[in-house]
């Protein structure tokens, strides 16, 4: 959306600030920086290493609350 707002109004910009407007490819790319840096995250990747417990410990907190509220 974006991207086509600044295609039809390019005509408004100065000539200088030419360099600087989007480009479907910087786009992209922009996409594939973040995904590789959420991807490569040294917590992430040190969580999966070390194969956290937190999903179970959420799981058993969970159960003890609804067994709470349902009077088990």
């Amino acid at each position: 959306m974006l991207l086509v707002e600044q295609k039809k109004n390019i005509d408004k910009y100065s000539v200088d600030a030419l360099p600087l407007l989007l480009t479907s490819e910087s786009l992209w790319s922009g996409v594939a920086y973040v995904s590789a840096v959420y991807l490569f995250c040294p917590y992430t990747v040190a969580s999966c290493v070390a194969q956290t417990t937190t999903v179970f410990d959420n799981l058993v907190l969970a159960t003890v609350l609804v067994s709470m509220v349902k009077g088990w």
